[in-house]
């Protein structure tokens, strides 16, 4: 697992030894970096189900001026610091051990304000309606709240064919591309007109 473009491309990042962190691929990783392009330069990032941080690491390392890493796991956390430490972009990023779906109130408590939103969740999360549910309440709520900026991206990595919201106030669907058996869906803020 290595970054792919930008300022620390090349470096090889630590894994998590867990069977419930699933990094993204580099083939994944390099589709989506490619169909956000240069939106990712200067844009703030919030890397939810961050594992490895690589999602993260990535953006950062194209560009982006920020990223907020939220995993609940401890063991998560202290490798997305050495990662970051690898990479040389610590002093661009903020670790934050918390529940994803406990997270409204403290995105709004400190102003968080993003434009793109990365979620590599385990698949499981996904396939549940229960959890399914919860991460859509998520969603809508950042991009009706002024969390997600106008035109920003939530990019949600899930199994081919699992995911397929029924509801999206304040959100469009923007793409969908498979990769093997892997989907990326890219929501993006709806234009108010």
């Amino acid at each position: 697992m290595r970054i792919i473009a930008g300022q620390a491309k090349g470096r090889q990042l630590h894994r998590v030894k867990s069977d419930r962190t699933r990094p993204a691929s580099n083939k994944v990783k390099a589709a989506l970096f490619n169909i956000l392009g240069e939106f990712v330069e200067r844009q703030r990032v919030l890397d939810l189900f961050a594992g490895t941080g690589s999602l993260g690491i990535e953006a950062l390392s194209r560009g982006a001026a920020h990223c907020t890493f939220v995993d609940n796991s401890r063991t998560c956390l202290r490798v997305i610091e050495q990662n970051l430490q690898v990479t040389g972009l610590r002093d661009r990023a903020d670790l934050w051990r918390a529940d994803v779906f406990r997270l409204q109130n403290r995105l709004t408590t400190t102003g968080t304000r993003v434009g793109l939103v990365l979620v590599a969740p385990p698949y499981d999360l996904v396939e549940k309606p229960v959890t399914r549910d919860r991460l859509m309440e998520l969603f809508i709520f950042m991009a009706t709240h002024g969390i997600l900026a106008r035109d920003g991206f939530i990019s949600l990595e899930h199994r081919h064919r699992t995911f397929a919201p029924e509801r999206l106030e304040g959100l469009t669907v923007h793409d969908v591309r498979r990769y093997g058996e892997t989907e990326i869906t890219l929501l993006r803020t709806a234009r108010m007109e």
